[in-house]
Order: C-alpha cells, then sequence, then structure tokens
C-alpha cells in the first residue's frame, strides 16, 4: 500500500510542496553526501537511506505516524536525540510529515545509500605496517658468547638477551627434555623403554634421533592435525538449536590427519581447503582428498532453519571469510561487513569483493531447513563394481513390478467375486469403534474396500459384524481378510453363539485358505436372532487388523459350481501377486545388500558467478554498488603477481592461489607463529589470530621473517620446520632458570630466557591416562558418531578412542574438555585458554573416569609379581611422570601407600597412590 501511494502523483506532490524544502532546510546540513556528515549514521538526502536509517533504527513507522523515531526527534522527545538541536519545528511542520509518514513516505529521489569509498584508506602508508612488508630472510644476527648457540634460532634470541645483559637459562635435564618433546609432538607420555634409550644414548644426536622416530608415527599427526582442526572451527554438529548431526565431517579430520602424517605441504592444504575441487588431480584418491579438503568452507556454525535464504546465504560467507582470514592470514576481515574496518586497512569494499567469491560457491542446498552441501567421493573399484551390480538388479526388478502391476490391475477388472453362499456382512454394513480407515490397496477384498485399524491405539478399536438368523442350526463361520506381512498374527476374534462367546486367534499374515479370501473359524450352534462378530485389536501391536467382510454358512449348503475361467483368472492372479511378494523381498533385501557410496561434506562453484553489491550496513536485503570479486587491495604480493584478477569461476581457485603464494607477507608469517607457539607455549606474536593494527607486534620480528622464510624454503614442510624449532638449544632450556636479573627485568619471558611450563591439554589429559590404564582404544580413522546417532543434548561418551576421534559438540563437548579448556569450535582458535581453576583439581580428584583408570592401573602394577614397593613405586614415578621420585617424594608415598595397604587392601592403596600422581602438578604441566 505505502509503495503504490510513495508513487502516485498527490502524494509526490505533497513532498515536494511541504517535505523536501524542510529537510534541505533543516537537516541536510548534518544529515546528507554533499555536506560529508551522517549524524547518527543517518542519511537523510535520499530515499533508500531514509527507509534503511541509521544508529537507532528506521526513523519512519508508517503504521504508527506519530511514533516514528523522525517526528519524536522533531518534537524534542525527552528520550531521543532532538532535531534539529537547535529550534523545534513548528507544530505545522510536525503534522506535515506525520501526513507523509502515514501517506508511506512518498518520495520520488533515486539513489543507492551512498557507501564510503575505499579510495579514503592510504594503502602505500597502511602497508609500512610490520605485518604488511614483504618477508625478508635476514641473517643471523652476530652474538658475543659464541659457544651457546646450537643453531640459527639461538642468534636471534641470545642476540636478543644480550641486548638487555641478560642470560638463556641453563639445559634442561634429559628426563625433562624427553616428556617435552614426546608430549609436544605427539600428545603422549614416553614409555620406560623410550626412557631407558634415551638416557643411555650419550650421543650428540641422541634428541635428533627421538624427534625423528616420532615425526613419523600417527601420534604426531594425530596429535598437530589436532592444532590444525583447532583453527578450522572442527565440529560434528552444526551448532545453534537444533545442533544437526554431520555424519560425514570426520572424512575432513581424518584427511588433515593424514596431511600432517604425509607432511603435506601447508599451503596445498591450503589450497585445498578454499578450492579443492578446482583443482587438478592425477588419482581419484587424490581427487578424493582435494575435495575432501574443501569441508573447510562448511564445516562453520549455522542456523540452516534460518527462513531468510539471502541472509543465510551472507552468513555462511561472512564466516568463511573471517575463518580464512583469521586461519591464514591473521586478518579479521569480518569486521569490514558493515562499515571499513575501524583499525586495519580493509574497506567494506574489499570485503564484498571477497564475499562475491563465496556468493558464487554452493556451500548450502537451500529447503525448508537447508543442508550443507555434500560431494560424492570415488569409491574403491570392488565397492563401485558391488553398487553397480546391486543397482542393475534393483533397475531390473523395479520394471517386473511396473509389469507386475499393470497384469494384476487388468487381471482384477475381470474377476468376478462368487455369489456368496449363506449370510454374508460387508464391512460397509458393520459398526466400527475408533477410526478405522476405508482402503482399496492390496488385493483381493470383498465388495468395494475394506478396512485397517491403522495400528493406532490398540484394544480400544473394534469392527462389530451383526445379522438375523432366521432358521437355528449349525452354521461355519468365516472372516474375509488379505494376508500379507505386516499384518498382525493373533487378531482376536469373537463369536457369540448360543453356548456363549468364543474368541479365536486369527494370524493375518497367513493367505486365507477359502478363495485366498475367506478364513474358517469353525462351525458353532446358533438360534434364531442376532447372531454378532467381533474383530478385537487387543494384543495385535505386531501389525495391522484388517475388516472386511463376515460370512455364516449353514452346515451342509452346498458351494456355487466352480466356473473354471474364473478359477484360472484367480489362480493367475495369485501366482502373479506370489511373484510381486518375492519381488519385494528381494527389493528390500538388496536394499541392505547395497554398499553405500561415499560423501563428503564439499563445495562447488555455482552455476552462474557473479559480482555482489555491497550491503549497506550490513544488511542482506539493502543494496548498495556492485563491487568486482577480488580480494585485500593492502596486500601486495608484489613479484609481479596480480592481487585481485578472477576469472570466469566463483574465484575460489584465485583466491586459494593468492592466500597460499609465497609471496603474500601474511600467510607464512601466520603458520610460522603457530608453530611456534604450539612449540613454546606463546606465538612471537602473541594474538596468532591477529596481525592487524590491534594484534600484538612481534617479539622478535627478524627471528619471526626467519621462520617464515625457512617454511617457504624447504616447501612448506611443518615437519622439517618442528625439527629446527626443537633442536634449537632455545627449545631445550630449563623451565626453572637460573638468572634472577633476567626474572626482575622480564617476569613474562617474553625475551625467552627460559622455557615456559605448559598445562596438557583436555585430550592428552585423557590419553595419558587411558594410556597408563591399558584402557585406550588403538583404532584410527572412521566416523565420530555411532550408528543411529540422534542429539548430541543426550549423548553419553563411551568410547576410548584417542580424544581426536571423539565426537566434537558445539553444545555439550566431553566433561574432560569443558573443564581443561578444549578449543571452542565454534570459532577459529589459535591459542587456547588456559584457565586454573578449582574445578579442574575436584575433577581429578572425584571423576569415576580417574577413579577407575588408577584402579586398572593398580592392577597392572601388581602383576608385576615379587617385587619390592620401592622399585614399584619408582616404575610407576616413570610411568607417569617420566622420572624417578625424589628422595623425599619416595618417603612420603611409602608411608602413604603402607597406611593405605592397612586399611583399604593393596589394590585400593596403589589407585591411591597413583590418583595422587594424577592430580599433581608434575603430571598436569610439561616442564
Amino acid at each position: 500500500m505505502a509503495a503504490s501511494v510513495a508513487r502516485g502523483e498527490d502524494g509526490i506532490a505533497f513532498f515536494e510542496k511541504k517535505i523536501r524544502p524542510v529537510l534541505i532546510e533543516s537537516c541536510y546540513e548534518c544529515h546528507s553526501v554533499e555536506a560529508g556528515k551522517r549524524k547518527g549514521g543517518l542519511y537523510l538526502d535520499n530515499r533508500e537511506s531514509l527507509l534503511l536509517g541509521g544508529d537507532s533504527g528506521s526513523p519512519l513507522d508508517m503504521d504508527h505516524a506519530a511514533a516514528s523515531l523522525l517526528v519524536r526527534a522533531m518534537t524534542h522527545e525527552p528520550d531521543v536525540e532532538a532535531m534539529p538541536p537547535e529550534e523545534k519545528l513548528s507544530d505545522a511542520v510536525i503534522a506535515d510529515f506525520e501526513k507523509w509518514i502515514a501517506m508511506g513516505a512518498p518520495d520520488p529521489r533515486e539513489g543507492s545509500a551512498p557507501v564510503e569509498e575505499a579510495a579514503e584508506i592510504d594503502f602505500e602508508e597502511a602497508r609500512k605496517f610490520w605485518s604488511f612488508q614483504s618477508i625478508t630472510d635476514p641473517e643471523p644476527p652476530e652474538v658475543s658468547d659464541e659457544s651457546w648457540p646450537r643453531s640459527d634460532i639461538d642468534h636471534f634470541i641470545l642476540a636478543k638477551l644480550e641486548s638487555k645483559s641478560l642470560r638463556p637459562a641453563q639445559d634442561a635435564d634429559k628426563a625433562t627434555l624427553l616428556r617435552r618433546v614426546t608430549m609436544a609432538l605427539t600428545g603422549m607420555p614416553p614409555t620406560i623403554a623410550d626412557q631407558d634409550a634415551f638416557f643411555v644414548d650419550e650421543s650428540d644426536g641422541a634428541l635428533a634421533a627421538v624427534v625423528d622416530r616420532l615425526l613419523n608415527t600417527k601420534d604426531f599427526a594425530e596429535r598437530w592435525g589436532r592444532h590444525w582442526l583447532d583453527i578450522c572451527r572442527y565440529a560434528d554438529t552444526s551448532g545453534g538449536g537444533r545442533a544437526m548431526p554431520l555424519p560425514d565431517a570426520w572424512r575432513f579430520r581424518d584427511y588433515v590427519i593424514d596431511s600432517f602424517q604425509k607432511d603435506k605441504p601447508l599451503d596445498q592444504l591450503i589450497r585445498e581447503h578454499i578450492a579443492g575441487d578446482l583443482l587438478p588431480a592425477d588419482t581419484p584418491e587424490q581427487r578424493n582428498e582435494q575435495i575432501t579438503g574443501t569441508g573447510f568452507l562448511v564445516l562453520g556454525p549455522h542456523n540452516y532453519e534460518n527462513q531468510d535464504k539471502a541472509l543465510l546465504d551472507l552468513e555462511i560467507a561472512d564466516e568463511q571469510m573471517d575463518t580464512i582470514g583469521r586461519a591464514f592470514l591473521g586478518m579479521t576481515i569480518g569486521c569490514a561487513r558493515c562499515h571499513d574496518h575501524k583499525f586495519d586497512p580493509i574497506p567494506t569494499r574489499d570485503y564484498y569483493s571477497m564475499a562475491g567469491i563465496f556468493l558464487s560457491t554452493e556451500s548450502v542446498r537451500h529447503s525448508n531447513v537447508s543442508k550443507w552441501s555434500t560431494r560424492a567421493l570415488a569409491p574403491d573399484p570392488e565397492v563401485q563394481a558391488r553398487y553397480d551390480a546391486v543397482a542393475k538388479e534393483e533397475s531390473e526388478i523395479e520394471m517386473r513390478l511396473k509389469e507386475l502391476k499393470a497384469d494384476t490391475d487388468r487381471l482384477a477388472k475381470t474377476i468376478k467375486s462368487p455369489e456368496p453362499l449363506g449370510i454374508l456382512v460387508d464391512d460397509t454394513e458393520a459398526e466400527f469403534v475408533g477410526n478405522w480407515p476405508e482402503s482399496a490397496k492390496v488385493r483381493p477384498w470383498f465388495g468395494s474396500v475394506y478396512r485397517h485399524d491403522d495400528r493406532k491405539h490398540k484394544g480400544e478399536k473394534r469392527g462389530i459384524y451383526r445379522t438375523k438368523i432366521k432358521k437355528a442350526g449349525r452354521y461355519e463361520v468365516r472372516i474375509s481378510y488379505n494376508g500379507q506381512n505386516g499384518r498382525s498374527r493373533t487378531v482376536p476374534v469373537t463369536v457369540a453363539h448360543s453356548d456363549g462367546e468364543s474368541v479365536v486367534l486369527v494370524n493375518q499374515r497367513q493367505e486365507p485358505g477359502v478363495d485366498g479370501l475367506f478364513h474358517s473359524i469353525g462351525f458353532y450352534e446358533f438360534g434364531e436372532g442376532t447372531a454378532t462378530v467381533t474383530i478385537g485389536t487387543k494384543g495385535t501391536s505386531d501389525g495391522h487388523v484388517i475388516a472386511d467382510a463376515v460370512q455364516w454358512i449353514s452346515e451342509g449348503a452346498e458351494e456355487e459350481p466352480v466356473n473354471e475361467e474364473q478359477k484360472e483368472k484367480a489362480t493367475l492372479w495369485a501366482e502373479l501377486q506370489k511373484e510381486k511378494k518375492a519381488l519385494d523381498a528381494r527389493k528390500k533385501k538388496l536394499e541392505k545388500e547395497k554398499p553405500k557410496l561415499p560423501t563428503t561434506m564439499g563445495v562447488l562453484d555455482a552455476s552462474s558467478a557473479e559480482d555482489t553489491a555491497v550491503r549497506v550496513r550490513g544488511m542482506a536485503h539493502q543494496l548498495g554498488e556492485t563491487v568486482p570479486r577480488g580480494f585485500l587491495q593492502v596486500v601486495d604480493l608484489g613479484a609481479g603477481e596480480s592481487s585481485s584478477a578472477v576469472g570466469e569461476g566463483s574465484g575460489r581457485l584465485e583466491l586459494a592461489e593468492w592466500v597460499a603464494s609465497p609471496h603474500n607477507p601474511l600467510t607464512a608469517r601466520v603458520l610460522a607463529n603457530r608453530i611456534w607457539l604450539h612449540l613454546l607455549g606463546e606465538g612471537l606474536v602473541a594474538s596468532p589470530d591477529n596481525f592487524g593494527f590491534t594484534g600484538s607486534a612481534p617479539s622478535h620480528p627478524e627471528l619471526l621473517d626467519y621462520l617464515a622464510s625457512r617454511l617457504i624454503e624447504n616447501g612448506w614442510s611443518a615437519k622439517k620446520l618442528i625439527r629446527e624449532i626443537i633442536l634449537s638449544r632455545t627449545w631445550q632450556m630449563a623451565s626453572d632458570g637460573a638468572d634472577n636479573r633476567a626474572a626482575a627485568v622480564d617476569p613474562e619471558n617474553m625475551l625467552l630466557w627460559k622455557a615456559k611450563i605448559r598445562r596438557m591439554y583436555a585430550e592428552s589429559l585423557r590419553d595419558t591416562i587411558l594410556v597408563f590404564s591399558g584402557d585406550l582404544d588403538t583404532e584410527t580413522t572412521g566416523p565420530s558418531l555411532p550408528k543411529g546417532f540422534k542429539s548430541e543434548f543426550d549423548y553419553e561418551f563411551t568410547t576410548k578412542r584417542r580424544s581426536v576421534y571423539l565426537p566434537v559438540f558445539r553444545n555439550q563437548m566431553h566433561e574432560m574438555f569443558t573443564t581443561f579448556d578444549f578449543a571452542n569450535p565454534n570459532f577459529v582458535v589459535g591459542k587456547r585458554s588456559d584457565h586454573a581453576v578449582p574445578t579442574q583439581s575436584l575433577f581429578l580428584i572425584n571423576s569415576p573416569f580417574v577413579h577407575e583408570s588408577a584402579s586398572a592401573m593398580a592392577e597392572s602394577v601388581l602383576e608385576e609379581g615379587e617385587v619390592s614397593d620401592g622399585l614399584l613405586l619408582e616404575q610407576t614415578w616413570r610411568t607417569i611422570l617420566g622420572r624417578n621420585p625424589t628422595e623425599e617424594e619416595a618417603k612420603i608415598s611409602l608411608e602413604f601407600l603402607r597406611a593405605e595397604r592397612a586399611e583399604m587392601g593393596q589394590k585400593a592403596a596403589w589407585a591411591a597412590v597413583i590418583r595422587g600422581l594424577f592430580t599433581c602438578v608434575d603430571f598436569q604441566y610439561i616442564r
């Protein structure tokens, strides 16, 4: 209504005469593009901006004009900002505005809501910021103490310390070092055999040998794959109120773990995440990997029930860009959705340039409840052959079933029911208690239809058949039904006769014996008067109850002479029905035998790739100017590479190459910083997901560039960079230190003068306890969610597989994950929280899991046989803490053990000792 009025001549004339002059004179000074002012976020010089509104929302209320924010501002109401502020407009003018709004705010002014131009950002100046400058390959600096460094990394650390006249801490002892490296690389503890082998190896290459061994284990891939999954916001449910299961998410998890085991170059991993489906592949296996890699784009938390599908598309694209920005570029791109980024050089135009790429990508398939995009994977040849064979037989069965239906339908029209013998009451004449739907689905039946109980309200329903017996005597009673699977085996039929009542149970799955339609339930004496037969439903929960016709036949009555033609037709019809029944059974069996072809979460290019419009103030339906697809202008690749060339497709392939380019100043730095963080507990950039103006500056910028350069030079190999860092003397320092001056000058250890004490991750804590108890399920790969999984909200975690294979839920995580700061799967998490709260100690003290594990470990300790308490205690300490107990620790523990044993028994005493070690700081923390 308002739209039509707005275009009417009377409405436009009213606007031109009464409204526009007031806006120009009293409003444009603070609310127009020409004046360069948008007070309160509101432009009033074009219709689109006026309808869109400002920071306080829309200024117009067409249904209640006087309540409009614009009118209330003009009347200078106390709870809104006055407009104009200096002097209140006349009552007549305000009345005109009320009338105009009530008319639907007719307004002939054209034009889109203006968008701030990216040209306002000085990109050349912005590129002087450290993270946007090209990566250098700095030479290791000279140091005064040439005897200390073992690697180039050590030169960078020591030079910084020497500039502050500080000294690094001493080297960590071998026991500490072995536990540290084993936990860092695998998330698992070193065994006593590992300890013995390392302690006797006095060679210079002892640690290198351990590192090389661990880097080639599945445990390493699972540990470092989990680090990567943190930034991929991996989960097995969609989040939100419904929290729909993501049954194929595990394929992405296994793909990531496999990629780290193979040491897939990190730049290639990024390319596959963004555009794996668009990359060339040499084999079906490689193709499967790359498609699975794009699951990265659809793993985010989304409300698929959102009925505004345009908004849902924009929300998904926004989350994808934000994830790519934080995970690989260290940039908060999502902040530019509504306006130019407040801090970083990312204009809104750049945001929608990238959004056009993802809005040209099929990530979701819409319906009432939309669903993430899935892709078919190439199965194993054997599976494909089995699938094809079953599919072929299914097709043949379907063709034959169609032929049978046509034949039986045609035959049924020519079959005539014999004239009923005796007295017959059809279902149309019976009395039914409850709802008995009519049906003509399954032949044969008597009359026009038959009834069934719909398998509902069993025991309450019954069909009552009554007739008048004119001549007393003995009668046979028959009921008709069409027998087949799905019927009840125990249908109670009650016959009221001269001697009382008789109840007969009828198996309606069996075909009736008389003409394939009637079933005899016996002979009974009947007197003159009303005879009743009741078909009941009590005790028939195993299937449907059929009620068709009931027949009373006087004993000795002669059957109608058989019509041979009709008999032949009936026989043929029965044979066809039998064949159909067999084919239906075979079809069901094939459904179970048919292998399920693999699918994975993944994206593909949309049918048409298009540039998209800027959404004014981030609103999905408020379209501004259209911008070409592209990337962040502030990132200059140099080296003759284009920063914004997008071809005919979505642009994801070009985006992937841009992000993973060795000339992109952000990506290699971000990845090198992440590796450093996981190995030393703190990044050289303390804000690993934010390399922008509000992030932290690098503590050692030259070292960061050195590491980024080494990552690129070594083919983006994570393993090679990890190895180099671990073999540095910096990484091998003790955590307690000895330089009191360093502790005073640098209490936060920003200069890295000692190692950082770090708490175990939640999954390492759980996995390690399972290893000690002997209960760890070593099965790897495969689905996280069990068959028949419905909801995360009542899920019980019973599996004892390694934690990386546990389901990750967005609403209800494993108790240990929640307690010990597992990564929030709704966000990119470059660095986990590290809280120390009472609930953690309480969990380790009281958890049934810990008690059961300690008891199981106690059993294995006692299996050693006749071994002294002291030796058993030493082995227990070495198993759990990776070291021998001190003399004082051994004394206290033995006293405790003997006291507990006297009171609770041998096994319980050892379990108590083990629980004590589980709760101690030296177990929970890595020094």
